[in-house]
């Protein structure tokens, strides 16, 4: 219990520390990095509206589901090459 200006705060103890939480594997972690950098690229830029990638890939991107997972694998299989999905669009 902590005093705080007259009233009393109860303090709650975190049910785990998420610094010592080993549950996200490395892979798992990858994973979540190469689909943000995915959806960086795939997304508008909010100055400009532009852009990095081609309409169509925007477009497979905006579908989601199944499509939007087809693209995510064609960019780790690219080693998070931005040219890779414009290749493999032709």
């Amino acid at each position: 219990m902590v005093m705080c200006y007259g009233i009393i705060v109860v303090q709650i103890e975190p049910l785990y520390d998420m610094r010592s939480c080993q549950d996200v594997s490395e892979e798992t972690k990858r994973m979540n990095a190469m689909a943000a950098g995915l959806r960086r690229l795939c997304t508008p830029k909010p100055a400009s509206g532009k852009l990095e990638v081609s309409a169509d890939i925007h477009k497979q991107w905006l579908q989601g589901g199944k499509s939007r997972k087809a693209l995510l694998d064609i960019f780790i299989k690219n080693n998070a090459d931005k040219e890779g999905l414009a290749r493999a669009e032709h």
